[in-house]
């Protein structure tokens, strides 16, 4: 059955040109949406679709005005992670991750991610949770997922138990990378860098050589895939530059000559995680041991500034946030927040972040990422007008929908 979605208020920079609009106007811009066999088929000005009154094959929904918005996207999220405990999280067993995984990827539908890349676990169990998802015995987004984190030996791997597989010289990097993709994983993440949340790890120091990096960037290719890459230190970013990953993941410490470097690099992007650098520093996070938090407090305006140079630069962005489902369920939107508020950036370039742009850096956004005929319909309705206040976008959602079918069973 088809669905028609009447009076959606639009932001031109999501949603593909409508005849009879002007982008230019600047009183909002409202349009009726037709979704059919999980894709939009028709986009035209409100108050086109005049014969649907007695058709028995279409739901006709009245937005009333509010704000439609495509699907959203997580690039960086670790699902096995309930909250910054993270020697309690090591208790688990696989049964108990599995549960509270899922109930993580819930709740990330439920606040409107319809896809969600996953960067780190423990136990394969976003690999099955998704297989679940893909199936229709589940609900819930799309997942993306790497399996376990391949990092050299180095201080502080133990704060995270199994979810890392340690590696040292370029074979044992290839033998690990091929064991992610053998469990049925869908690219590989590596540690090039220390980091704030292991304990006694320095995230200013490269841990990874150069030719252990580019074998899990030749494994990962004859995949077809690709390997996101864990750096904070200027020097760890170049080096990922130089193997050809695809992602760069947080990126505190980038240098104004390496993000010029980074903007002329093809196919390589950067992922800034302004939640988890908020999250770290913030008084309800009970959790965070003495050493995250000096290094979060040495390091605070650095990375501010190094993040706020690069998006001045023009610099294509995607959309994480490295935060806990504690986090993630206590403050609803914390990522638009931290790019509003942690960093400084503008909102339509937030919520581009959060669907077109990330779409791009996976490579899916002739399917997904905006709203266009074509397209999947993955798309959610915001209590407000985000692209003028970002706040909004911690309100509950009016609506989801995932491929054509509107979820309500969170």
């Amino acid at each position: 059955m088809a669905v028609l979605l009447r009076n959606c208020r639009i932001v031109p920079e999501l949603t593909q040109k409508i005849d009879g609009i002007s982008v230019d106007e600047k009183e909002d811009i409202t349009a009726d949406i037709k979704i059919e066999n999980g894709k939009f088929v028709e986009i035209l000005k409100s108050g086109s679709f005049k014969e649907t009154a007695n058709c028995d094959d279409i739901t006709v929904i009245d937005i009333k005005g509010s704000t439609v918005l495509p699907g959203l996207f997580e690039l960086h999220t670790h699902l096995t992670l309930d909250s910054t405990d993270y020697s309690g999280n090591l208790m688990y067993d696989v049964p108990e991750l599995l549960v509270k995984s899922y109930e993580f990827a819930k709740e990330y539908l439920k606040q409107g991610y319809t896809t969600v890349r996953d960067c780190g676990g423990r136990g394969n169990v976003t690999r099955a949770i998704n297989m679940g998802i893909a199936n229709g015995t589940l609900i819930g987004p799309r997942i993306i997922s790497c399996g376990r984190i391949i990092t050299p030996t180095e201080t502080g791997n133990s704060s995270f138990g199994d979810m890392y597989i340690e590696a040292d010289g370029p074979m044992e990097f290839r033998k690990a990378c091929r064991e992610q993709f053998k469990l049925g994983n869908d690219f590989i993440k590596v540690m090039c860098t220390g980091a704030f949340l292991n304990n006694a790890g320095d995230p200013g120091m490269q841990i990874i050589t150069l030719e252990e990096l580019e074998e899990c960037v030749m494994t990962a290719s004859m995949k077809k895939s690709y390997v996101a890459a864990h750096c904070h230190s200027d020097a760890g970013i170049r080096c990922a530059i130089k193997a050809g990953v695809r992602t760069i993941e947080h990126g505190v410490f980038i240098e104004p000559d390496t993000v010029e470097l980074l903007k002329n690099t093809k196919n390589c992007f950067l992922i800034p995680t302004g939640a988890i650098g908020m999250e770290c520093l913030s008084d309800d996070n009970q959790n965070a041991t003495e050493d995250i938090l000096n290094k979060s407090k040495l390091y605070e305006e650095k990375e501010k500034n190094a993040i706020n140079y690069a998006y001045r630069s023009g610099l294509k962005m995607g959309f994480g946030s490295d935060i806990d489902m504690e986090a993630f369920k206590r403050i609803p939107g914390y990522e638009f927040v931290a790019r509003k508020k942690f960093y400084d950036f503008e909102n339509v370039d937030i919520l581009k972040q959060a669907t077109i742009n990330s779409a791009e850096i996976l490579g899916v956004a002739d399917d997904y990422g905006s709203i266009e005929t074509g397209k999947v319909a993955d798309m959610i309705v915001v209590d407000g007008k985000p692209d003028k206040d970002i706040y909004c976008m911690q309100k509950p959602l009016k609506l989801v929908m995932k491929e054509g079918i509107i979820v309500d069973d969170f």
